[in-house]
């Protein structure tokens, strides 16, 4: 009896310990992924993006961050970021940055972002060295020796017709073209490489095409059943993709990747090309 009586106080004691805990357990863990600005403002102005001001900025004498100019910022904007960044388990509290008036980003490990919503008419952002932190919904490339910086415009995912690939559409203002179209195979994972020579069929849901002039150009289209539709066209051009990385957030699967591309025999050139997206159902 004795014996008994000791395994249900044991028993007792283990279901007490499991069932303890605080109000903090009921708070979102955090994901380590620090959200871009962009998610507070995507539903209604798809070109508030970041660009890289300055890498390996010291402020002070051991903040050591890259800086990111957004645009100027509504009053709404701080209301909207701070919901994403709860979301996400980071925390936001107000702070002087360098003299100026500026919020402190955080979510418990020890390493902080920081926000200056007026800087000389824009939105600094400083991400200390270390975090967690991928400049969203935007590509940049070198076409034909010109730099261009997009912002996702559209986006089409395999739940969507044609039910094959992750697709985005990027805008870019002052360009040779308007706009960038980039599918990407529905099963693509973190190290997912792409290499189509002009002498092999295309990947299933591997596609890309920019529009100028009120005209499309299909550079690389998947395989069709009367042959390939592209613009690779002898062994001088290819197509390369690199998926670096594959991740479901809070607002969908973000989705990190470079390219570098030749068609219609040097005609179109892409070169350093990377890309990221936030793609939600």
């Amino acid at each position: 009896m004795k014996k008994l009586f000791a395994l249900l106080l044991v028993a007792m004691l283990l279901v007490g310990s499991a069932m303890a805990g605080s109000l903090d357990d009921l708070l979102p863990k955090p994901s380590g992924l620090l959200p871009d600005p962009c998610l507070a403002v995507r539903g209604d102005d798809r070109s508030f993006v970041g660009k890289l001001y300055r890498e390996n900025f010291v402020l002070g004498t051991d903040y050591v961050c890259d800086a990111y100019l957004y645009p100027r910022v509504t009053r709404s904007f701080l209301g909207s970021y701070t919901r994403v960044l709860q979301k996400f388990g980071y925390t936001i509290v107000e702070t002087q940055v360098d003299g100026q008036d500026g919020y402190s980003i955080q979510c418990g490990d020890g390493k902080k972002a920081l926000m200056v919503p007026d800087f000389n008419g824009q939105m600094l952002f400083l991400v200390e060295k270390g975090m967690d932190f991928v400049l969203t919904n935007v590509c940049t490339v070198t076409y034909n020796g010109a730099e261009y910086h997009m912002y996702l415009y559209l986006q089409d995912t395999p739940e969507e017709y044609p039910y094959t690939s992750w697709g985005a559409t990027y805008k870019v203002e002052n360009a040779y073209f308007e706009t960038m179209a980039i599918s990407l195979p529905k099963d693509i994972r973190a190290g997912s490489y792409y290499d189509v020579p002009a002498e092999e069929d295309c990947y299933t849901g591997l596609k890309m095409d920019y529009y100028r002039n009120y005209k499309f150009k299909t550079l690389l289209y998947d395989s069709v059943p009367f042959g390939r539709m592209d613009a690779i066209e002898n062994s001088r051009d290819y197509a390369r993709f690199s998926i670096t990385r594959v991740e479901d957030t809070e607002y969908g699967r973000l989705i990190v990747g470079t390219f570098s591309c030749c068609f219609d025999e040097g005609e179109d050139e892409f070169e350093n090309g990377w890309f990221s997206m936030i793609l939600s159902n």
